[in-house]
């Protein structure tokens, strides 16, 4: 099955690994390991089993099958951004992370709007311990308008918005903040295509003022959005691909088969 259809209906018996990747449309050639990279500039991650570089302005996809390793490899990243404890990973510059579990990992039910987006930029607000009222008003403000969250006011109750415009919370909380490098993880995932279309404009525009992505996604046709994607397979790095490289052949063949 391709697309939530048939392409083919073929006796497994003898069936070749090559021939099954050609039907599935996948005839790219093999992935090529990527064991270590290297991170330039202010922005560096650094893992001692794996090493994933991005520039400033770039957006960088994790690619391949749920379950090997990219989850792990944000929730490390944005620890040791906040962190000074040994966690084997040193990351340069400061890591925002939205999940794509809006209900368990990223709304606050009981608040506002507009709490819900300042919520990680409490620090920066507060002057001599004090939240300044206004100023965080307006913080939220600036940024329903920026991503056009659908909602008549910031204090209204978050529970309030649509799934699609809760996620949309959960962007604006982490451009709201003063980070460096963004981690999704796999945001858009239930998301309408109307609200999609309008993060990915979001984001590109994020990329063009200099702030860089770390995007894990399930859904191969935000990958190509991406300025250049690793493919993880049992925890490490089988493939990294340009985005003038990328196919969804290649995405596969690297997804199924260990280099």
């Amino acid at each position: 099955m391709k697309d939530g259809r048939i392409v083919a209906d073929v006796a497994a018996w003898g069936l070749s690994g090559d021939q099954l990747f050609e039907l599935m449309g996948a005839v790219g050639r093999a992935a090529t390991a990527a064991p270590a990279a290297k991170f330039h500039g202010r922005r560096r991650i650094e893992l001692p089993e794996i090493t994933l570089h991005v520039e400033a302005g770039e957006i960088v996809g994790l690619a391949g099958l749920a379950g090997h390793g990219q989850k792990e490899i944000l929730r490390r990243i944005y620890q040791a951004s906040r962190t000074r404890k040994d966690t084997g990973c040193i990351v340069t510059g400061e890591a925002a992370y939205v999940s794509g579990d809006r209900q368990r990992e990223g709304i606050f039910p009981p608040w506002s709007i507009a709490l819900n987006i300042t919520l990680a930029s409490m620090r920066r607000l507060a002057h001599f311990g004090f939240i300044e009222g206004a100023e965080e008003s307006r913080l939220a403000e600036s940024w329903r308008q920026k991503i056009a969250i659908r909602s008549s006011s910031t204090t209204q109750s978050i529970l309030a918005l649509s799934g699609g415009n809760r996620q949309k919370v959960l962007v604006a909380r982490a451009f709201a903040t003063e980070s460096e490098i963004i981690l999704f993880d796999d945001p858009t995932r239930g998301v309408d295509i109307g609200t999609k279309r309008e993060l990915y404009e979001q984001i590109r525009a994020a990329a063009g003022s200099g702030r860089c992505f770390l995007w894990y996604t399930t859904e191969n046709e935000e990958l190509f959005l991406c300025d250049r994607v690793y493919v993880f397979h049992e925890q490490r790095v089988v493939d990294e691909v340009e985005r003038a490289g990328l196919t969804e052949e290649r995405l596969l063949r690297a997804s199924f088969i260990e280099a």
